[in-house]
C-alpha cells in the first residue's frame, strides 16, 4: 500500500468466507485514499464513524492527514462542525452532505449537489461521493461482520497500519477512474458469490434499494434470481 493510511478495517473471518471481494475491497479503498485529499476523507470517515457507531474506526487516525494539519482539536468538533469557527464552509458543507448520504440518502436534492459541486469539477464531485460510498460501506461491514459470523474486528494503531492484506490485488499508482473501476470489481466481485441462496439476496437488495430510494437499483433484475 505504500504511504497510504490503513485506517479501515476487514475482518479476518469475512477475509476467509470471500477472499476475492475482501481484496478488491482493500483496493478500492486504497483508491479512495488517492483520488480524496486525506484531510477531507478522514473528516468524512470519522463523521460516518460516529454516525454509525463504528467505535473502533473512531480510535483509528490518518497519519497522511495529522501531517497535513488535521489536529485532535478539530477532530472532537465534529460532532458540531457546523457551529465550529475551526471548519471552513466548504468543510461544513461536505460533512452536511455526507450525513445526510450516510441517514438517508434520497432526500439529497440537485440543489444540494450543486452546491457541493462548487468547489470540484465534474470528475472529482464524481470520485469524492464513490470515496465517500466506499468509506462507509467498509465501515458496515466492519460493525456488522462480527455480529454475524463471530469474532471482532482486531486492533489498528491509531497511526494506521502499512501493511495490506496477504492476497490483496498489487498496488500500483492510480490513474483517472481508478477509483470508479476498483469499486466496480468489488461489486462483481459480491454478486458472484454462490453461498447464500439467489432468491433471497435478491430480496435483501431490493429492500435495501427500496430503503434507498436507488431508482436504478429498483429497476435492476439479476438474472440469476430469475
Amino acid at each position: 500500500m505504500g504511504g497510504i493510511d490503513r485506517v479501515w478495517h476487514i475482518d479476518s473471518m469475512l477475509r476467509a468466507l470471500r477472499p476475492e471481494a475482501s481484496n478488491l475491497l482493500d483496493l478500492a479503498n486504497m483508491r479512495a485514499w488517492e483520488a480524496v485529499q486525506p484531510v477531507v476523507l478522514e473528516l468524512i470517515r470519522l463523521n460516518v464513524g460516529a454516525l454509525i457507531g463504528n467505535k473502533a474506526g473512531l480510535k483509528r487516525r490518518s497519519g497522511t492527514a495529522r501531517a497535513q494539519g488535521l489536529t485532535e482539536s478539530k477532530i472532537a468538533q465534529l460532532g458540531f462542525y457546523y457551529k465550529s469557527s475551526d471548519f471552513s464552509a466548504d468543510e461544513i458543507q461536505l460533512l452536511s452532505f455526507a450525513e445526510a448520504f450516510v441517514i438517508d440518502v434520497s432526500s439529497i436534492s440537485e440543489r444540494d449537489v450543486a452546491v457541493l459541486g462548487k468547489g470540484y469539477s465534474g470528475a472529482q464531485l464524481n470520485e469524492l461521493v464513490v470515496a465517500l460510498y466506499v468509506t462507509e460501506c467498509t465501515q458496515r461491514l466492519e460493525i456488522l461482520v462480527p455480529a454475524l459470523v463471530g469474532g471482532s474486528p482486531n486492533q489498528v494503531s491509531d497511526r494506521g497500519a502499512a501493511a495490506h492484506a496477504e492476497g490483496a490485488p498489487s498496488h500500483e499508482p492510480a490513474g483517472p477512474g481508478e477509483l470508479v473501476a476498483a469499486l466496480d470489481r468489488y461489486q462483481e466481485a459480491v454478486v458472484r458469490g454462490t453461498a447464500l441462496d439467489p432468491v433471497v439476496t435478491e430480496m435483501v437488495r431490493l429492500r435495501c434499494a427500496r430503503t434507498h430510494n436507488c431508482r436504478i437499483c429498483k429497476t435492476l433484475r439479476l438474472v440469476d434470481a430469475r
